[in-house]
């Protein structure tokens, strides 16, 4: 197979489909990465400008968040009428990650004093 990753249509072509269970599958995500912030609100929403995210260097991690049923649905939903795969991963990860759950919090007012 030839080419850059970013140049198939289907970058998960790239990758061999492991006879893996879901559970296997997603024990494959760091646990850095919490799927349950993954929503369609979210992944529609601004990504911030600092959040350095490169597709090819993500896609077994990428596949393996994919045995989540909701992101797999969201996947279906989203791409590629509203996203394009690079930007739906990008979102994802975003989500998933602390940096959304930072960002959030640096956006929110202060609480009032007591």
């Amino acid at each position: 197979m030839g080419g850059a990753l970013s140049d198939l249509s289907d970058p998960f072509e790239a990758l061999e489909e492991p006879a893996i269970s879901p559970e296997a599958a997603l024990a494959r995500v760091p646990p850095g990465l919490d799927l349950r912030r993954i929503s369609r609100a979210v992944l529609l929403g601004p990504v911030a400008d600092t959040f350095s995210f490169v597709l090819d260097q993500h896609l077994e991690v990428a596949k393996a968040m994919l045995a989540d049923p909701n992101v797999a649905q969201l996947r279906y939903e989203l791409v590629p009428t509203r996203l394009t795969e690079a930007q739906f991963w990008r979102a994802c990860f975003y989500a998933a990650s602390s940096c959304s759950v930072d960002a959030a919090a640096a956006s929110m007012p202060p609480p009032p004093p007591p």
